[in-house]
Formats: structure tokens, C-alpha cells, sequence
């Protein structure tokens, strides 16, 4: 819980208002989306948990608010109607209204709780990722494109490239070193174009093909993971969820994960690998072998067991007949009357 004081500005003595909110200071997260910059939008309060927001009156410039509190540039569009699934527990929110001057959800005017808000129509976000640098126009920018169909596409086809800006409308990529951006950015609303291989990312302007969603690849990635000694890696991009995969040379084994992904960090500006780069360890033989020598011929296991199993076949042969024999001789010794054993009496001393 937290709270502030204010003070009004006329002259006269009438003391301060006084404003409690059942919100904490970072009490906003999204859950169950494709990544983490998009999701069903929950709340806290120190008195119902964790809750969902009704998209009752939800628009771009609540998303937007619930983005920049998560430290991320912005909204790219506004999730209604539980489009990430529904939520559990209370509606802790209803009727949001939020201007582009907010930064926190809790500050924004709003309705709480909602005992008849259903989940069915819990609100999420489709947030800017941390490199996107703003909506831009460029008249001038035509020739040198390349074809890609998401946002990553495009920063990894730059990033790969050693370029510093990627800037994309509809399936035109433009990698450049230097870009002169102006000091103020196209409104983000007019950034609109859904990119044709993934509808939560924004690729440009449908209202004109000069303005680009323009992105920083140096900004918000992981670090070279760099390639042990035996190893091959497939894959350069090192920006947030690329994957690098790795594979041994031949007479090694690789040991640890073969695929490594960029995740978020202890923020998202901040992402990491998620498992250690593998290492590819001699197998045993080359260890042991001489390099360039011939092999020398190896002996069938089967060959070492031979004289084992003649031995346990000729004790079993021989048991038998020994059993056989001492049967015999039995039947014998009873037939003859011989074989009655007579128990001799004990003999005991009597010491005086």
C-alpha cells in the first residue's frame, strides 16, 4: 500500500488531501504471452493479490502505460477480451482511462474492484521490444532493401550485417550503419501494419510506405558466446530469443545443451544465454590411440567366453553321473540288507 499528500493552490488554509491506493509501487505484470512483451495484463493489491483488468474502455493508451511501467518504449496494440487467456482470482480493474503522460498503470483513472467483470474479457498488451527506437519517416529510403516478414527477421538480417539500425515497413528491410533520426518521432499510433508473419509486431505504416518502425540492433542483446576449440556453431544474431546451435567435430562429444537461446536477464534490457556454451571433449579412444597408427585387430567377445562355458557344460555332465553312480549304489547296499546303520551307545564316564 502507499500514499501521498497534496496540497491545493488557492490561497487560502484548507489543508491537504489525503489519497490512499490499495496498489503497491511496481505492482504490474503479463503472463501467458509468446514472449515476454506481450501478455494478459495483472495487477497487485495488498488486499485481493494478484488480479486481471477488464478491458471494459481499454485502448492503446492504457497498453501503453502498462508497457512503459514494465520499462519497454510502448505499446504496439491493445489485447481485448481475454485474447491470452482468462485470468483467475479478482478483476482488479475496470473503466481504465490513461493519457500518453502516464507511466504506471495505478495512476490512470480507473474502477476497482469489478465483482461483475467476467474473465472472459480480461485485457493484455502487445509491448515494443527494448531496441525499438520510435515510428519514422523516410522518404528517401528506398534502395537496399531486403525481405523480411517479422521484426526479428529484420534486426537479425542487420544485426548479421554489422549494421546498427534496422528499419522495416510491410516486407522491406533497410539495414544502415548511421541514421539521421529526427528529435521528434510519427506518433506511435501510425506505426499500424501488423508484419505479415506475426500479427503482435507492428512493420511500418499502412498510411504511407515512407514511415518505418526503426529498431537499434547494438541495443538490449547478448554477448558473442564465442566457439569452443572442436566446435562448429550455426548462427551470428545475438539479439533477444535468437538461438545459436552447436555441433562437435568428429571424434568428440559434445557436453552440455547443443542449442542456446537469448532470454531475458535480470531485466529485459539486459538479456542473457539461457545454459552455458557446451564443450566437445575427446571420446576415450582417441585419447588412448596413437594418431596415424593402424588399429589393431580387436578379438570377438564371443571367443573369450568359449572355455567359460565349456567348463560350466563338462561340471554339469559330471554331477550328473556322479549322482547317477551314488544312486545306484544306494539301491544296491538297501536290496543286500547292507545299509542298516546301528547306533552305537554312548559311552559316559562318571568322575568320582
Amino acid at each position: 500500500m502507499w500514499m501521498y499528500f497534496t496540497s491545493d493552490a488557492s490561497s487560502s488554509d484548507t489543508g491537504f488531501q489525503f489519497e490512499v491506493s490499495l496498489f503497491n509501487q511496481s505492482g504490474v505484470r503479463v503472463v501467458d504471452g509468446t514472449t515476454p512483451f506481450n501478455g494478459r495484463v495483472e495487477v497487485y493489491t495488498d488486499t485481493y493479490g494478484w488480479g486481471t483488468v477488464s478491458s471494459f474502455a481499454w485502448n492503446l493508451k492504457d497498453a501503453s502505460a502498462v508497457c512503459k511501467e514494465l520499462g519497454l518504449p510502448g505499446a504496439i496494440s491493445e489485447v481485448t477480451n481475454a485474447y491470452y487467456g482468462p485470468g483467475t482470482g479478482v478483476v482488479a480493474m475496470t473503466n481504465v482511462d490513461c493519457s500518453n503522460d502516464h507511466f504506471r498503470l495505478q495512476d490512470c483513472n480507473f474502477q476497482s474492484p469489478c465483482s461483475a467483470c467476467p474473465h472472459s474479457q480480461d485485457a493484455g498488451v502487445n509491448c515494443h521490444r527494448p531496441s525499438y527506437i520510435g515510428c519514422y519517416s523516410f522518404p528517401n529510403l528506398q534502395s537496399g532493401s531486403s525481405t523480411a516478414r517479422t521484426v526479428d527477421a529484420c534486426i537479425s538480417n542487420c544485426d548479421q550485417a554489422n549494421m546498427r539500425y534496422a528499419a522495416i515497413n510491410g516486407d522491406k528491410c533497410f539495414c544502415r550503419s548511421d541514421m539521421t533520426l529526427t528529435e521528434t518521432p510519427e506518433d506511435n499510433t501510425i506505426c499500424d501494419r501488423q508484419c505479415s508473419e506475426n500479427r503482435n509486431q507492428a512493420c511500418g505504416s499502412t498510411q504511407d510506405s515512407f514511415i518505418f518502425t526503426v529498431y537499434d540492433t547494438e541495443f538490449a542483446k547478448c554477448k558473442d558466446p564465442g566457439i569452443p576449440g572442436n566446435t562448429t556453431r550455426t548462427g551470428n544474431s545475438f539479439q533477444f530469443m535468437s538461438k545459436l546451435k552447436y555441433n562437435c567435430s568428429e571424434g568428440f562429444d559434445l557436453i552440455g545443451s547443443w542449442e542456446i537461446t537469448c532470454v531475458a536477464g535480470v531485466s529485459l534490457h539486459d538479456p542473457v544465454w539461457n545454459h552455458d556454451v557446451p564443450v566437445c571433449m575427446a571420446r576415450l579412444e582417441n585419447c588412448t590411440q596413437p594418431m596415424n597408427s593402424t588399429a589393431l585387430p580387436q578379438e570377438d567377445p564371443s571367443d573369450n567366453n568359449l572355455p567359460t562355458i565349456l567348463t560350466i557344460v563338462l561340471v554339469i555332465v559330471f554331477s550328473f553321473i556322479f549322482l547317477v553312480v551314488l544312486l545306484c549304489c544306494i539301491c544296491r547296499c538297501r536290496k543286500n540288507g547292507r545299509c542298516k546303520c546301528k547306533r552305537k551307545p554312548k559311552k559316559v564316564e562318571l568322575w568320582y
